[in-house]
């Protein structure tokens, strides 16, 4: 695979050139002309396919089909998850509601801590059946602001299933949970030598 500017050259197999013709209308929109073994697909980054509606300076209407958090919603989540699992304190969602590097901040009333697989989908199917938005939130490391909230979204922080669940020396194959920090995760395959 070879790049060039925005487009790449691509070598194709002779037994998906059939695939290479399906996608001519698009090489041509892209100004790319293929030849009988190559393809030039042109890439098309997120900024010229996303006009200014997803960019950091502007925000998008907040979709009518989603419903707003209510008292009951909240006490809901207290059922499963216990009032610690539950953050509602404008203060405390300072750090759900923006990500590491102070670019996008989020409006979130509500960030939720589960510990557990089934508490994730008693909550998801939760959501579910009221039309709450929710956004997961690993570390929020993210350089994209993709973890953050733009509007009333729940925060579903999964900094609480950090556990390693198994590692297995033969393969180098480590299994952990969903919010395991990425550095954390290095360190112990470092010190076990798969580093």
């Amino acid at each position: 695979m070879t790049r060039f500017g925005t487009c790449m050259s691509v070598s194709v197999p002779r037994h998906a050139r059939r695939f290479a013709l399906a996608i001519t209308p698009f090489q041509k929109q892209c100004r790319a002309i293929p030849t009988r073994t190559t393809l030039q697909p042109c890439v098309n980054f997120a900024r010229a396919a996303f006009p200014a509606s997803r960019s950091a300076s502007s925000t998008p209407a907040r979709s009518p089909l989603y419903a707003q958090i209510e008292e009951r919603d909240v006490r809901f989540f207290e059922e499963i998850l216990g009032k610690g699992g539950v953050i509602t304190d404008v203060d405390d969602l300072v750090p759900y509601n923006t990500d590491w590097m102070k670019k996008y901040q989020g409006q979130s009333k509500l960030a939720l801590r589960p510990k557990s697989t089934e508490q994730v989908s008693q909550i998801m199917k939760y959501c579910n059946e009221r039309c709450l938005a929710v956004v997961p939130q690993g570390g929020n490391t993210g350089l994209v602001g993709g973890s953050i909230p733009i509007f009333d979204e729940i925060v579903l922080s999964l900094s609480n299933m950090n556990s390693i669940i198994s590692f297995d020396a033969r393969s180098g194959v480590v299994v952990c949970e969903a919010g395991h920090i990425l550095q954390n995760l290095e360190s112990y395959v470092n010190k076990k030598g798969f580093m």
